[in-house]
């Protein structure tokens, strides 16, 4: 006899409703970082 183990799908969303940032420079630091990071990877 066989179990088959059911797969469950996760969803996740792809925004929160809430703002990136509080502010431009916020924004502008998390921009930096993230090509940052892209550049290393």
């Amino acid at each position: 006899m066989t179990n088959k183990i059911s797969s469950i799908e996760t969803i996740y969303p792809s925004s929160d409703g809430q703002p990136m940032a509080e502010s431009t420079e916020h924004y502008q630091l998390i921009v930096t970082i993230a090509r940052g990071l892209e550049n290393l990877l």
